[in-house]
């Protein structure tokens, strides 16, 4: 019985030196991963973490494979979820909520306008003067005083030319005096 409990105890003790030889400890597994938490990054050590489940799943930024525009701003979400690209909508977003409104006028002036998106917020507020604005010269005069606007002509053969003032918004508070030969855009 002795030689039997002795065989039990040596098989006991090879089951044990097995499972304890079963366990290992990796090297991270990508790039800037600090391994897991019960070892210490770089040193080989371990700590008294609990043992690494695996890098838990990014939480989704948007709903995957999808485009939505929301608070001026356009999002294209990759099919993981996370926004692969977004775009400030300088106009706002459309009623469908899925893409920037363009400016989209019917006289073929887009890309001239284009500019607009970008351009000052303008207000000619009610001033003593009256606001004075030269088309063929692009020169605006406010209360007295110069107002630089960015501004370009589009040349339209056997028609008038015509001023564009490229302004995200203009509000018109007095009377306005323009004169010049081409035409106002």
């Amino acid at each position: 019985m002795g030689r039997m409990f002795g065989n039990v105890g040596c098989r006991a003790f090879v089951v044990m030196v097995m499972v304890a030889g079963c366990g290992s400890v990796s090297a991270p597994s990508a790039p800037g991963d600090a391994g897991s938490p019960g070892q210490d990054a770089g040193s080989g050590s371990t700590d008294a973490g609990a043992p690494d489940a695996g890098a838990p799943d990014a939480a989704l930024a948007c709903t995957p494979s999808t485009t939505s525009c929301a608070s001026d701003t356009l999002t294209m979400c990759g099919s993981d979820g996370q926004a692969v690209h977004t775009e400030t909508c300088s106009f706002g977003c459309n009623t469908a909520g899925d893409a920037c409104l363009k400016l989209d006028p019917s006289n073929g002036l887009a890309s001239a306008l284009d500019g607009a998106a970008s351009g000052p917020a303008v207000l000619f507020d009610a001033a003593a003067a009256a606001t004075t604005i030269n088309t063929d010269t692009g020169a605006v005069m406010h209360n007295g005083a110069a107002v630089t606007i960015p501004s370009l002509v589009v040349i339209q053969p056997g028609l008038p030319n015509i001023r564009i003032f490229q302004v995200k918004s203009l509000v018109v508070q007095n009377p306005v005096t323009v004169s010049g030969a081409a035409a106002l855009a």
